[in-house]
């Protein structure tokens, strides 16, 4: 795994390193023979990772779920996890919330100069009505959510799954079994995209890089540059040192051993993709 990790970090740079080359150089004769590949290769990896998200996430809540137990283990597991999302949430929110107020990235920017193309207003929700829409979207056919990879509603589900197997008798350790088989298997298929993922990688910031819109960059370069603040400092300072404050886990070890998520997520912008 360190020798992917070494080989994601180098794609990615060299990635980069051509985009740029290429936005500065259009006019070599095998540009578009070049992006055309790396296009490909890019979107095949984007979809490989997205096929195999729903039935990871599916046997892995499943699988874990049942694991378990019942009792005062598996309340605090539940407490704790919910806890720290409310927490972490808040404050992102609050973060977002005053930077933005201060630098208030949005000030003389006139919105109705840019072209937009079929453009609609949603309809506006009140509260109830958010809230009653959330709750009644989280209960779906699971196998219209495994189709569809609507992931809330595919949770929800997987949990209740996890539950009713959680049985100390006995009773479902076959099907226990083989769900747990199920999720060795996606892991095994996860370990094979991980061998393609530098090159996939590396498609995919060519193409980044080379389709930037530097005129829209122009004109949104504070709001952009805003929001990679808070999402560095949230990701970079605020979790870390939580992390920290809790497990000693040091940020220096936590940004080594998730370089490959990171990269991805950068890469590819894809938070399905990433998990």
């Amino acid at each position: 795994m360190n020798n992917i990790n070494k080989l994601i970090f180098i794609a990615a740079f060299m990635g980069i390193l051509l985009g740029l080359i290429i936005k500065f150089f259009p006019n070599l004769f095998f540009i578009d023979y070049l992006l055309i590949i790396t296009d490909l290769v890019g979107q095949i990896f984007i979809k490989s990772l997205k096929m195999i998200l729903v039935p990871l996430v599916f046997f892995s809540i499943v699988v874990g779920v049942s694991n378990l137990g019942k009792g005062k283990n598996s309340s605090l597991i539940w407490k704790s996890t919910f806890l720290y999302f409310i927490i972490t949430m808040s404050m992102a929110i609050t973060l977002a919330l005053v930077v933005m107020n201060i630098v208030q990235p949005g000030l003389g920017l006139s919105i109705e100069a840019w072209q937009l193309v079929n453009s609609s207003l949603p309809e506006t929700m009140t509260i109830p009505e958010f809230f009653k829409q959330f709750l009644l979207s989280l209960f779906e056919n699971p196998f219209n959510s495994l189709a569809s990879g609507k992931i809330l509603p595919l949770i929800i589900f997987s949990i209740i799954i996890g539950i009713a197997l959680n049985d100390k008798q006995g009773k479902f350790k076959a099907a226990k079994d083989i769900f747990t088989s199920f999720y060795e298997v996606m892991l095994k298929i996860v370990h094979w995209l991980m061998l393609f993922a530098p090159l996939g990688i590396f498609a995919l910031l060519v193409n980044m890089v080379v389709n930037q819109n530097t005129e829209l960059f122009s004109q949104l370069g504070i709001f952009i540059f805003t929001v990679i603040f808070l999402i560095m400092f949230h990701g970079l300072v605020v979790l870390p040192t939580i992390l920290f404050l809790i497990t000693k886990i040091t940020p220096i070890h936590l940004w080594r051993e998730g370089r490959p998520a990171f990269i991805t997520a950068f890469a590819t912008s894809s938070s399905a993709a990433t998990l």
